[in-house]
């Protein structure tokens, strides 16, 4: 037995020599320090922050923060570090430094996102159950975001910046231990199935091609909340596992892909239109004709264009044009899936744009919008949603209500105008009578504005006269 152990050993009862294994000390090494300061008891700790990257939240519009589900999002600040142990909190400063657009300055849009902070604090591992759940939150917040535009480019027959896409709203989570913080600070990389550790001084983490979002991004806060419903526990669990397996393959749908992989989005927000409505094994192309048809008549009534042709042609059952278009599209997904196409023009379909000229409009934003919408009656009709400004008018009469109601949800997030673009319903009409009653109507709200802005008038004038000082005099107060 050599010197080392016999220095480490006793001599236990019985003469039996027991072991006594000592690790010598290097309070000079980053280990050494990372343990003095923040204890033995969290050597083995693990953090870990989840994050937007690239995507441009308008904050001033939003609010100090966004909450969806148990997940809440803020922009990277000193406030949204506060409470977290200073080292660690320089370490993120650090790291997020290191994420660079095209031009390789430091972006300015890194979100953070916390799970259920109030319980939780801000930067504890999450469990398998709650990834799911915070992945569900950003799939919803990602269809907020891309859909709202969406209907906003259809309604206006024009697009004046580029859209956000699912890259744009891309998460990521890192997960690091205490011994990372030492001198230099480190990071732990996967790639290619293969975990490596670099300097973070030494890396940038560069901005995709097609994260380069230009320009703010407002997301309909009215379409987020009633999204948001989803989460509630009174909240049907297997309808909202079905939306939220459909809304995973909406955001897979809007990735920006090459040209060259354009067909394959249309079979994927096709799943996802599948998913939503549940539709059967069997006949899912006539499922979805009718799925289609019941919606655009039960919400557009009487106004709804009707198509000389039939998407049955045994039955000769006259439909829709929405039904037509519905027909045609799942005709164009199997076509994709089962044999190719030759034309790149069936993957456009034709609408009317700003200036009521023809134009073309991708079968993937058709089918998006189309999606959005057949989402959103699927969990109104669930929850029965009441806008803000419904629930405060309380003293109002139930059917003043219900109007109301109607009216700002169609302005929240209707597709009437959107759809008269497609042609799929005809460009509404005042008759004369209902321009009458207009005219007067707004009339009867001038005269009172008037009204009011006359007292206003009145009411500054005598406070100018009563503040006004005398002549020789001095002002009272």
């Amino acid at each position: 037995m050599d010197e080392a152990l016999r220095a480490a050993g006793r001599r236990g009862s019985g003469g039996t020599i027991v072991l006594k294994r000592t690790r010598q000390k290097h309070p000079r090494s980053p280990l050494g320090i990372i343990r003095r300061v923040i204890g033995m008891n969290t050597q083995y700790r693990q953090y870990e922050v989840n994050y937007l990257p690239w995507a441009p939240f308008d904050w001033d519009y939003i609010g100090g923060e966004l909450r969806l589900g148990k997940v809440v999002f803020r922009p990277l600040s000193d406030d949204a570090l506060r409470g977290i142990d200073e080292r660690v909190a320089d370490y993120l400063r650090l790291y997020f430094s290191r994420y660079r657009d095209l031009y390789n300055a430091p972006v300015n849009t890194i979100t953070l996102c916390h799970y259920d902070p109030e319980h939780r604090g801000l930067l504890e591992p999450m469990t398998d159950d709650q990834r799911a759940d915070f992945a569900a939150a950003v799939d919803v917040l990602t269809f907020c975001c891309i859909w709202g535009e969406l209907r906003e480019t259809f309604e206006w027959g024009r697009r004046i910046k580029p859209p956000p896409n699912s890259e744009t709203l891309e998460s990521r989570a890192h997960r690091f231990s205490p011994d990372v913080l030492a001198n230099p600070p480190m990071v732990t990389l996967f790639t290619h199935g293969l975990w490596h550790t670099e300097q973070v001084d030494k890396i940038f983490f560069q901005i995709p091609l097609p994260a380069h979002h230009r320009g703010k991004i407002q997301p309909n806060l009215e379409l987020l909340e009633l999204l948001n419903q989803v989460f509630n526990d009174s909240f049907d669990p297997h309808l909202r596992e079905r939306l939220l397996r459909s809304l995973r393959w909406f955001r897979i749908a809007h990735r920006q892909v090459q040209t060259i992989d354009a067909e394959i989005q249309i079979v994927e927000i096709c799943t996802a239109l599948e998913v939503l409505l549940n539709l059967p094994e069997r006949g899912k192309r006539n499922a979805f004709v009718r799925a289609v048809e019941q919606w655009i008549t039960t919400t557009e009534g009487e106004d709804v264009v009707r198509s000389e042709e039939s998407t049955d042609q045994q039955r000769s059952i006259p439909t829709t044009v929405a039904g037509r278009w519905a027909a045609d599209f799942y005709a164009l997904r199997n076509a994709i899936v089962h044999e190719g196409i030759q034309s790149d023009e069936r993957l456009y379909y034709p609408a009317v744009d700003a200036h009521d000229q023809p134009s073309q409009v991708s079968q993937l934003s058709v089918a998006s919008l189309v999606y959005g919408a057949l989402l959103i009656q699927e969990i109104d009709a669930q929850v029965g949603y009441l806008h803000p400004a419904v629930r405060e008018a309380i003293d109002a009469p139930q059917e003043e209500r219900a109007f109301m109601n109607q009216l700002y949800k169609r302005s929240a997030w209707g597709v009437r105008d959107c759809l008269e673009r497609l042609g799929w319903v005809r460009p509404f009409v005042y008759t004369i009578e209902e321009i009458q009653r207009l005219r007067e109507h707004w009339t009867e709200l001038d005269e009172q504005l008037g009204n009011i802005l006359s007292s206003e008038q009145i009411i500054a004038e005598r406070q100018a006269k009563r503040t006004q000082p005398k002549i020789g005099g001095s002002m009272k107060e």
